[in-house]
């Protein structure tokens, strides 16, 4: 079961969360039963990405104008359900990823304001190959 907080969130906010794609009914006393979620959220674990939502969701009352908390709890959950460095990928994953990187609306820097690619001079690629 859920703590008594989280538990009302879920159930006062299932509204919201609904518009991310999550399907939850409550079911019992503090259980939260996971009909759907949103494609984005397929690869992760359902439980952790509501755990994480649960706790956008407790700091609610930070959210400002310029940034909604509909828009937060999107930013967390593709945040969190992203994929990662050390993650292992197939030639049509990585081919997808990149299709889809150049789709974006700046497909240079990550949510967080990272890059998201990098230029490495031919001349470093020869040292590090051993080609100098």
């Amino acid at each position: 079961p859920l703590q008594a907080d989280a538990f009302a969130l879920l159930t006062t906010h299932q509204a919201l969360l609904a518009q991310l794609g999550f399907d939850l009914e409550p079911f019992g006393d503090r259980t939260v039963l996971i009909r759907a979620v949103p494609q984005i959220a397929v690869r992760a674990s359902p439980q952790r990405v509501l755990a994480d939502l649960i706790a956008e969701l407790a700091e609610g009352g930070k959210a400002t104008a310029a940034q909604t908390l509909l828009e937060r709890l999107t930013i967390t959950t593709a945040c969190k359900t992203a994929i990662k460095a050390g993650d292992t990928l197939g030639r049509d994953q990585m081919a997808a990823l990149m299709r889809d990187l150049a789709q974006t609306e700046d497909p240079f820097t990550c949510f967080h304001g990272r890059p998201t690619l990098i230029t490495v001079p031919l001349a470093q690629l020869e040292r590090w190959f051993l080609r100098h």
